[in-house]
């Protein structure tokens, strides 16, 4: 973490955000897929520069969450394995959840 602090205050400060980050990351949450596969993500980690272009890319139909939810694992992870840093969805969507947590923390 590279953060300078002036003084005591600023620390405390930045220490209560990261706290109350952390207490509104605990438990169960669901994030938007579009919080996590951020365009910077997507751009540093795909040929494409957003997710909408990477689904159109991959031609698969994820215009619902049962659509989406109806695409094989395997025809998935093929896609993002030769079309991403990844190997699979799965991988991607762990890292692109540590990147997420990292920054709501202040990382």
């Amino acid at each position: 973490m590279s953060n300078n602090f002036s003084g005591f205050d600023d620390l405390t400060s930045h220490l209560n955000k990261m706290s109350k980050a952390a207490q509104e990351l605990d438990g169960d949450n669901e994030i938007p897929m579009a919080d996590l596969l951020t365009d910077s993500f997507i751009s540093k980690n795909t040929s494409c520069q957003s997710l909408d272009e990477f689904f159109e890319k991959s031609g698969f139909d994820v215009s619902s969450e049962e659509a989406f939810a109806a695409i094989p694992d395997e025809d998935m992870d093929r896609f993002v394995s030769q079309n991403s840093n990844f190997n699979t969805w799965t991988d991607m969507l762990g890292t692109a959840t540590q990147e997420y947590v990292a920054k709501k923390l202040g990382f």
